[in-house]
């Protein structure tokens, strides 16, 4: 997409930028779109070239960036629907809803049909289903907008859309006969407990903790703080973006008195884990269904690139190509005795209090059965074994990005919809 953004027009950019973007150099791109943009009179062109700038930016995982681009893109030409339609989804990842909504429409109606499914997600995950209700109504032209619109009004008028949409099929039938990725698309659903939303907020997940009544979940959750604030000691601290993924905007200071006092977003006591000389971490996955909460026995253990202590696998593959990952059978043997007494049974306790936190009965589901949610949990391992828990995320990547990733992710997303083996999967009483 970006390069045909590009290719628009012949002085959109430099060769260079082309050239870069086609090998996935995202920020030297970017690095030159800047340059070229600082340059560009002709303001159709500026706004091909910042549209380039924002779609970079949000490979590199910096929404406040991206939007930043995509607004200015659409400042020099309001009718570019690519700059609408990332604008759209930059504010909706960073959990402003109703702005996401209203940028999302105008996308479509600058002709990006995806864009009507996706502003009706955000109505429906901002608590506005009758928003989303008219405006389907209004505007629904293909089968997955169709199908969502059925389900928030609970009915399927047209019998047939069950066999074009698997949204509706799931949601009238139960039928999980889906192609895999399909299944793994329903994991991003607006149809999951809006609970989840609040909890992939870093500072929102830190308030319900400080708030809950779980001293195993407390205990499994490092010192943390929303900023700025003025209660960071001499220790090291993690500052993370409250809703930053893919490793992105992530900063250690060695001492409190480091972090700048304009900083936003959570500051959370440094856990170190080493392991063989690296930061390493553990990707655990949580998943509700309508026959209860579970946790995986498998998930994903994950190294740092050297002399970071970023272990996001994003990050891995944007420097490397590919990430440095085992899984947890590989742990538990590196771990011998300690990963069966002391770590596996603190990242259980969380993941039930996490489970506990998310309880929530707020969508009528049509059909048989809801469907399953998968949320990935990020664990620290101390020295002594314990895990600590450092973040949720509502829509983990489930789409296996090399060997041991994609074995893990492949065998959660079968467990979790009853397609295969659920011996994998360890229940949670709540």
């Amino acid at each position: 997409m970006i390069v045909s953004l590009l290719l628009t027009s012949t002085a959109a950019a430099s060769l260079s930028a082309t050239q870069l973007i086609q090998n996935q150099n995202w920020q030297g791109a970017a690095a030159v779109l800047e340059r070229d943009i600082s340059t560009q009179r002709d303001e159709k062109v500026r706004a091909l070239q910042r549209t380039c700038l924002g779609e970079c930016r949000v490979k590199l995982h910096d929404d406040a960036a991206a939007l930043d681009a995509f607004t200015g893109a659409l400042g020099d030409d309001a009718s570019l629907g690519a700059a609408a339609l990332g604008r759209g989804r930059c504010l909706a990842r960073l959990g402003r809803l109703t702005e996401a909504s209203d940028a999302l429409r105008t996308a479509a109606s600058l002709g990006l049909g995806d864009a009507v499914v996706e502003a009706a997600a955000c109505d429906v995950r901002g608590d506005d289903r009758a928003r989303a209700v008219a405006w389907l109504e209004e505007t629904a032209s293909n089968d997955d907008a169709r199908a969502l619109l059925a389900v928030l009004r609970g009915r399927l008028e047209d019998p047939a859309l069950a066999e074009r949409s698997f949204l509706a099929r799931y949601a009238f039938t139960g039928s999980t006969n889906a192609p895999r990725l399909e299944r793994v698309a329903a994991n991003a659903w607006c149809l999951h407990a809006r609970a989840w939303d609040e909890l992939d907020d870093k500072v929102c997940l830190n308030d319900a903790i400080a708030g809950s009544d779980d001293a195993a979940l407390r205990a499994a959750w490092p010192e943390s703080h929303e900023l700025p604030s003025d209660q960071l000691d001499g220790g090291a601290w993690v500052v993370k973006p409250r809703r930053g993924y893919g490793g992105a905007g992530v900063e250690l200071y060695d001492s409190g008195s480091d972090v700048p006092r304009d900083a936003q977003g959570l500051a959370q006591r440094y856990v170190p884990s080493q392991l063989e000389g690296r930061a390493w971490s553990l990707r655990a996955y949580l998943i509700v269904r309508a026959d209860g909460v579970y946790l995986s026995r498998i998930g994903v253990v994950r190294f740092a690139l050297d002399g970071s202590i970023t272990t996001n696998a994003a990050q891995a593959v944007l420097a490397k190509g590919a990430p440095d990952e085992r899984d947890f059978a590989w742990a538990r043997r590196r771990l011998p005795g300690v990963w069966d007494a002391r770590t596996w049974p603190r990242v259980r306790d969380a993941a039930r209090g996490v489970a506990r936190l998310a309880r929530s009965d707020d969508f009528q589901w049509p059909g048989p059965t809801p469907p399953p949610k998968i949320v990935g949990l990020d664990f620290a391992v101390d020295a002594a074994g314990d895990a600590w828990l450092l973040e949720v995320n509502r829509t983990p990547g489930l789409v296996g990005r090399a060997d041991v990733d994609r074995a893990v992710k492949d065998a959660v997303v079968d467990a979790a919809w009853g397609c295969s083996s659920a011996g994998i999967l360890e229940e949670l009483l709540l």
